[in-house]
């Protein structure tokens, strides 16, 4: 059989336009058509009932991890009502007495004035005990005026024998503890007014930079249980801890004490009464080691 020229072209043409449609009939399935959204939407809709499950199971889990992070902090707030404050001046020892003198909220109010601040109240409790010198007479305690002023008005830091005449100034009872030592600082029964009793308790975190931090607990110093902890805690220090008896002279002579004293003392501060080699430490060496522990 014998085509003409339109009869040929017509069938090229028809050849290709079935190749292209079959071409096009094998990518249908891998084009966005109306079908083919539809067939994928179809196939990726999810279960409303694993949904909900799942959602449950979430919510679930969550309302435990709540709950537990709620008792573990409830516990944590009841074994843990004591807190260390460090103030952030550099006078910290003197910081702390002011604290527990007037209150957290009136040492906030001063972090922008502190140095003026500072400066008025020393001086002014300078003032304050030169004109408490007959009762001091009386009472015979023994405060070295010269070392206290020039400590309260020229030094940058104070230290206990400070710390003792503001105490006995304003009437405060505050226990310092530094290491395996205490001293008790207690000018409380000076003042009849029971109601306005001031009290706290001072920590030394570091001998080196003179760190002092303020115990104090969460709840308020008026609380019962919060009270009955630190005596509870300050029974202990009492029982185990040695006692400085004098802030002004912490330490007597060494002839002013016994072997059997100092033991007594060493066995408080941790310091063995045996040297590496076997051998009892004579007096002297047991009073520097002691020395080197204040």
């Amino acid at each position: 059989m014998r085509f003409n020229n339109n009869q040929k072209n017509n069938h090229n043409h028809n050849q290709k336009n079935n190749q292209l449609n079959h071409i096009f009939t094998d990518f249908e399935k891998y084009m966005f058509t109306n079908e083919s959204i539809l067939l994928l939407n179809e196939s990726n809709k999810p279960d409303n009932n694993n949904i909900l499950k799942n959602d449950n199971i979430k919510s679930n889990s969550l309302k435990k991890e709540y709950n537990n992070i709620n008792k573990n902090e409830n516990e944590n707030k009841n074994e843990n009502k004591s807190i260390l404050f460090t103030p952030c001046e550099k006078d910290k020892l003197f910081w702390c007495f002011y604290i527990i003198l007037h209150g957290f909220n009136e040492y906030e109010l001063h972090h922008s004035d502190y140095y003026i601040t500072e400066k008025n109240f020393k001086i002014s409790s300078v003032e304050k005990l030169r004109s408490m010198k007959p009762q001091i007479k009386e009472m015979k305690l023994k405060m070295k005026f010269n070392e206290i002023e020039d400590e309260l008005v020229n030094q940058s830091q104070i230290t206990l024998k400070g710390l003792d005449a503001l105490c006995f100034i304003y009437k405060v009872s505050i226990v310092v503890i530094s290491g395996k030592t205490y001293c008790d600082i207690d000018f409380n029964g000076l003042d009849n007014d029971n109601d306005n009793l001031k009290k706290g308790i001072i920590i030394q975190t570091s001998k080196d930079t003179k760190e002092y931090s303020i115990r104090y607990s969460n709840n308020n110093n008026e609380n019962n249980k919060d009270q009955g902890q630190d005596e509870v805690y300050l029974t202990n220090v009492r029982n185990t801890f040695w006692k400085i008896e004098n802030v002004q002279k912490p330490l007597n002579a060494v002839s002013g004490y016994t072997i059997k004293e100092l033991h007594t003392i060493c066995s408080k501060l941790d310091i063995p009464f045996v040297s590496e080699l076997g051998k009892n430490k004579t007096k002297p060496v047991l009073y520097e080691e002691i020395l080197s522990k204040l």
